[in-house]
């Protein structure tokens, strides 16, 4: 009879152990709730849109358990708070990642998505980026394990443009204000080309003023709105937002800029920001939103999930951000339902990729399988003052099919025009 070491009968219980452990691992992929970590910005600088994107994806969450969850599988969101710094986002992944969480979503602004996308690539998982509309985060910059629900910069720009040209087209003096980062500093570009491209067509050229650049969280922003004043500018593109736009916005309202400038483009300041301005937001200013429910009444998610949000928060205008919080828990949903019920990163990412249309507050989308972009509705609305409350109203409404605006799929490559 052969006699057993007591090294052999040890490797054998690891090797067993191991074996055990990948069996579990792989039960927990096929079975139990299907774990997203969220990470959004719960504090600092961005507080007022990330709590409002969180509410999304909770509502969405509950909406969908409601209804028989992701396969057949309750979701169960993991929250991280990135405190608008890019290195505590990233301590967030790191800490989802070291959790076990593979299904991740993050990337509210650009920083926080090139901080992100690569540690969740690293790591086999799977990130679903919620806000972000830089150009490279689906050109140069694309993995296969990222998928993005936000537009980029070339739809929204574009989509503006084409409002400059159908209602501001006496409007050809413009300047650029905005934070100053990488991703915005895309946005000028496309900013540029766009409304050149656009304008051509009705056969007027645009005289660009040079761009005026702030820091996020300046908290002053009176010589920026000076410039401005000094300017030939008759329209302004803003991506001054947060408590930054608030601020931003009520010195200009000192200054006279309100006065003085016939249209404002705005990529970043929501209903939350009107709610703050009430009387004194500017009375011609236009802004792009995630989603207005007031598009989209008749819709069964979308009526489904504004109709919770006023029950839990009594307020009739909820911000467009919710569709920034849900639209990635109904896809990462959506994918493991048509991957079986599965986790496991490379069937759902096959999943997503086949075509498969997701429910989201602004009706059906899909993602592009060549760059992971999602194509969906774009949404304008114009902020109007009032004098009784809430001070402010929705005015005109604007709704364009975002298919005719997105850019031509580049992966691995920059987008250029």
């Amino acid at each position: 009879m052969a006699k057993l070491s007591r090294r052999s009968v040890m490797q054998g219980a690891l090797a067993g152990a191991g074996t055990l452990a990948a069996a579990r691992a792989a039960q927990a992929q096929q079975s139990g709730p299907v774990r997203i970590g969220f990470c959004t910005c719960l504090s600092g600088a961005l507080e007022i849109i990330g709590r409002d994107i969180l509410q999304g994806a909770q509502l969405a969450t509950e909406y969908l358990n409601r209804n028989g969850g992701a396969g057949g599988r309750p979701i169960e969101l993991v929250v991280r708070d990135t405190k608008s710094v890019p290195n505590e986002s990233v301590a967030a992944v790191r800490e989802l990642l070291s959790d076990g969480v593979k299904l991740i979503v993050g990337g509210l602004y650009g920083p926080e998505a090139f901080g992100q996308t690569p540690l969740v690539a690293e790591a086999g998982g799977i990130i679903v980026i919620q806000g972000t509309q830089a150009m490279s985060v689906t050109h140069e910059q694309f993995t296969r394990n990222m998928f993005r629900t936000s537009e980029t910069s070339v739809e929204s720009i574009s989509g503006f443009a084409q409002l400059g040209v159908d209602k501001y087209a006496d409007v050809t003096d413009w300047v650029f204000f905005s934070i100053d980062n990488g991703s915005n500093r895309q946005a000028y570009e496309v900013f540029q080309r766009s409304m050149t491209d656009h304008y051509a067509k009705i056969g007027k050229k645009i005289n660009f003023i040079d761009p005026i650049w702030t820091k996020l969280g300046a908290g002053d922003f009176r010589n920026q709105i000076s410039a401005i004043m000094a300017s030939p500018a008759q329209g302004v593109y803003s991506l001054v937002y947060g408590a930054d736009g608030i601020t931003a916005y009520t010195q200009a309202r000192a200054l006279g800029l309100h006065n003085k400038i016939k249209v404002i483009f705005d990529s970043g300041n929501e209903i939350g920001f009107a709610k703050a301005m009430k009387r004194n937001i500017p009375p011609n200013m236009w802004v792009t939103t995630p989603w207005y429910n007031g598009l989209y009444t008749g819709n069964p998610v979308s009526d489904a999930i504004y109709k919770a949000s006023v029950a839990k928060t009594g307020d009739a205008l909820p911000q467009g951000w919710l569709q920034f919080g849900a639209a990635p828990i109904f896809a990462l949903a959506k994918g493991v339902e048509t991957a079986g019920g599965s986790t496991e990163t490379e069937r759902v990412i096959t999943a997503l990729e086949s075509g498969v249309t997701f429910q989201t507050l602004k009706g059906p989308a899909r993602f592009r399988k060549e760059d992971h972009q999602m194509v969906a509705d774009l949404n304008y609305m114009k902020y109007e003052p009032i004098t009784e409350e809430p001070g402010f109203k929705i005015g005109e409404t604007v709704r364009y099919d975002g298919a005719k605006f997105i850019e031509p799929a580049t992966p691995g490559k920059p987008y250029t025009f």
